[in-house]
């Protein structure tokens, strides 16, 4: 795959031409779904990687902004919902509701 997403990073203005119409044999007026006709291996398991590929190309600087973005969202989800439990907590009336918050908490204490 390291050699596919090589070529996949060379080809990139080709590819973007294609789709933004330039050339006469593109892709005018095209769809999301177009894109993925014409380039089937973006629809593979690993096709994700090579659209982040063109995404790092159009956009350096939004992807290096983004880079820690999953690490930072994961910790104020965290706090976030450990804020919105913790305020629940004494209003649950339910006792099924209760019993999700005791599994919740002992999850918690094991560090799951």
């Amino acid at each position: 795959f390291e050699d596919i997403k090589s070529n996949w990073i060379i080809t990139y203005q080709i590819r973007k031409s294609e789709i933004q119409g330039i050339d006469n044999n593109s892709i005018s007026d095209c769809h999301l779904s177009d894109i993925f006709k014409a380039w089937p291996i973006l629809c593979s398991s690993r096709g994700h990687e090579l659209i982040s590929e063109d995404f790092k190309l159009e956009y350096p600087q939004i992807h290096e902004s983004l880079s820690d973005w999953s690490a930072v969202f994961i910790k104020k989800w965290i706090l976030f919902s450990d804020t919105i439990v913790s305020l629940r907590q004494s209003s649950v009336k339910d006792s099924h509701a209760k019993e999700l918050l005791k599994h919740l908490d002992a999850a918690q204490l094991r560090g799951s």
